[in-house]
C-alpha cells in the first residue's frame, strides 16, 4: 500500500485511535454485533474497500466525505452511524467506486451529486438531503435505495433508460405527482418500492406488463385514486401493498388471499376501514341528502307553526281589547260631571238595635233625676246617626220610638259618610273605632275615644304605641285599626268627591 493512501486513511479523526499502530491493510476488526472496521487492499496496498458500521462502538469516524475521493482505486464505500458532515462531495471523478452505501448520518445535507460513471448500488438512507432525484444515472446501475432522505420533486422518467435496472426503492421521501408511465419499460424490475411519498393519479396500467416484478410492489401511503391494474394484481407474488390510498371500486377478486393489512384504507366498495379523505359514496350522497331535506323541512315547520304560534296571540289580544272598548265607555267621549250638590252618599243597612249589640252598654253617669233616665238607643242616639241613613222609609227606629234626627246629627251623617276621615268629629271617630275591634273591647275603645277627644285628624296622627296606651288596646288590634283607617282615607281620596256645598257652610 503506498503511503499516501493510508495517510489518507489515518488522517480521518479518530481512525488512528480504531486501528492503533496497525497498518490499513493488515488492520483485522474485532467485530463487535456487527459493528466492524474493514479495509480491503489490492496489489501495491492500494485501498480497494472501506467499510465502517460505527453502531454501538467506540469512536465514530467524522470529518467531510470529500477525503474519500482521494483513494483512486476505491470502489466500494459503506458509513453506517458515523458524524460525517458536510454535502455530498461531486463524485462524477470517482471512477473505481462502484457501490456507495451511507446510512444514518443525518449530518449529511445538499443535494444528490452527480454520481460515478461505474456505479451499480446506491444506497441513501436517513441522511438530511434536498433537492430533487438525478435525471442522470450511470447506465451499469443495478439498484437505487433512496430512503427517508427528504427528497422532493417527482420521479424523473429519464429512469426509463435504466432497463437493466432490477431494484428500484425511493421510499418515504416527499415526492410528489405521478408515477410516470415510463417505469413500465423497466423490463428487469423484480421490486419496486414507492411507499411513504405523495404521489397521486392512478397506478399506470404499463405495471402490469412488468411481467418480473413478482417479489415486492409497494405503493401504499400515497394519495393514489383509480384501480388496480389487471396484469399488476397477479404479478407481485411476494405481495401487492397498495394500504393508505384513495383507491376505489370493487375489491378485485384475485386479490382475495392478500392479507387484509395491504388493502386496508382506501375507497373500495365495502371496505370496513375505509381512508377519511375518501369523497362520500353514492349511499353515503344519498343519507347525506336525506338527512339535510329533513333538518330543512323540520326548520320550516318549526317556523310556520311559529308564525301561526304568533298570529294566534296577536288575534287574542286584539279579541281582547275590542272586549275591553265594548264593555268600557269611550275614553274619547266627554262625560258631564257631576254636579258638586247632587253627590250620592254612600248607604248602610244598619238597624239601632245590631250598633247597640256591637257597642254594649254606654258607660254613662247614673241620673240624678228619675225622669232624665234614658234607654240604650239614646245614649248612642249621636253615635247611631252617624251610621244612619235613610232607606226611603225616614230614619233609624227605636224598639219603640222613632228617634228624632237634628241638623247636628245629619251633620255627622253626612261628615262621616262624604267627608274626609281626618275631619271626624270624636263621635264619630268613636263610633268607627267601635265597629273595627273585637267585641269585648268596643265599648272600652268608644269610651277612650271620648275621653280622649279623638278626632279623625288626630286619629290619623297617632302611632301604633300610642292607639295602644291611650285607648287600652294590645298591639294587633292597634295595627288592625290602623290599617282600617287608612284604607278608608285611601278609599276616599281615590273614589270621592268633595264634600257638598250644604256641608261646607254647615262646618
Amino acid at each position: 500500500m503506498s503511503s499516501t493512501d493510508c495517510d489518507v486513511l489515518r488522517a480521518i479523526p479518530n481512525m488512528t485511535a480504531i486501528i492503533g499502530n496497525s497498518t490499513c491493510c493488515s488492520f483485522t476488526d474485532i467485530v463487535t454485533g456487527g459493528s466492524s472496521l474493514t479495509i480491503r487492499c489490492g496489489d501495491n496496498e492500494t485501498v480497494k474497500g472501506f467499510s465502517y458500521i460505527a453502531e454501538g462502538r467506540e469512536f465514530v469516524l467524522s470529518g467531510d466525505l470529500a477525503v474519500f475521493g482521494r483513494l483512486r482505486s476505491l470502489e466500494v464505500l459503506t458509513l453506517h452511524s458515523n458524524d460525517f458532515s458536510g454535502v455530498l462531495p461531486d463524485m462524477s471523478t470517482w471512477n473505481s467506486l462502484t457501490a456507495i452505501d451511507l446510512r444514518k448520518m443525518n449530518r449529511i445535507t445538499g443535494g444528490i451529486p452527480k454520481l460515478p460513471p461505474n456505479l451499480n448500488q446506491l444506497y441513501l438512507q436517513r441522511l438530511s438531503l434536498s433537492g430533487s432525484l438525478p435525471t442522470v444515472y450511470p447506465a451499469s446501475i443495478t439498484g437505487i435505495l433512496i430512503e427517508s432522505c427528504g427528497i422532493t420533486g417527482g420521479i424523473p422518467s429519464e429512469l426509463a433508460a435504466l432497463t437493466m435496472l432490477p431494484s428500484l426503492s425511493i421510499r418515504r421521501n416527499s415526492l410528489s405527482g405521478s408515477i410516470p408511465t415510463e417505469i413500465g419499460l423497466l423490463t428487469r424490475l423484480s421490486t419496486l418500492e414507492l411507499d411513504g411519498n405523495g404521489l397521486t393519479g392512478s397506478i399506470p396500467t404499463e405495471l402490469g406488463n412488468l411481467k418480473n416484478l413478482t417479489i415486492r410492489c409497494d405503493l401504499s401511503n400515497n394519495l393514489l385514486t383509480g384501480s388496480i391494474p389487471p396484469g399488476l394484481r397477479t404479478k407481485a407474488l411476494g405481495g401487492l401493498f397498495v394500504g393508505n390510498n384513495l383507491l376505489d371500486g370493487d375489491i378485485p377478486q384475485d386479490l382475495a388471499a392478500e392479507p387484509e393489512s395491504n388493502l386496508e384504507l382506501n375507497c373500495f366498495n365495502g371496505q370496513k376501514r375505509r381512508n377519511p379523505k375518501c369523497p362520500a359514496t353514492a349511499a353515503g350522497k344519498d343519507l347525506t341528502i336525506f338527512w339535510v331535506a329533513a333538518v330543512c323541512v323540520a326548520c320550516v315547520l318549526c317556523l310556520i307553526f311559529s308564525v301561526f304560534l304568533f298570529r294566534a296571540k296577536r288575534k287574542r289580544q286584539a279579541e281582547y281589547l275590542d272586549d275591553r272598548q265594548k264593555s268600557s265607555p269611550n275614553p274619547m267621549e266627554e262625560q258631564a260631571p257631576t254636579p258638586k250638590s247632587e253627590t250620592t252618599p254612600i248607604t248602610h243597612t244598619i238597624d239601632a238595635e245590631s250598633v247597640i249589640e256591637i257597642l254594649g252598654p254606654a258607660p254613662i253617669a247614673k241620673p240624678s233625676k228619675e225622669s232624665d233616665a234614658k234607654s240604650p238607643v239614646d245614649d248612642h242616639h249621636s253615635m247611631l246617626n252617624a251610621f244612619a241613613v235613610p232607606h226611603g222609609e225616614g230614619p233609624i227606629q227605636r224598639p219603640t220610638e222613632a228617634i228624632n234626627i237634628s241638623k247636628a246629627t245629619e251633620k255627622a251623617r253626612l261628615a262621616f259618610e262624604l267627608v274626609d276621615p281626618r275631619v271626624w268629629s270624636v263621635d264619630e271617630t268613636a263610633g268607627w273605632a267601635g265597629t273595627i275591634v273585637a267585641e269585648e273591647d268596643r265599648a272600652r275603645v268608644y269610651q277612650a275615644v271620648i275621653e280622649e277627644s279623638i278626632t279623625g285628624e288626630m286619629f290619623r296622627q297617632m302611632t301604633r304605641m300610642e292607639m295602644c296606651g291611650k285607648l287600652g288596646l294590645p298591639w294587633g288590634d292597634a295595627v288592625k285599626l290602623q290599617d282600617a283607617f287608612n284604607a278608608h282615607l285611601n278609599r276616599f281620596f281615590g273614589d270621592r268627591q268633595l264634600p257638598p256645598p250644604e256641608y261646607q257652610e254647615m262646618a
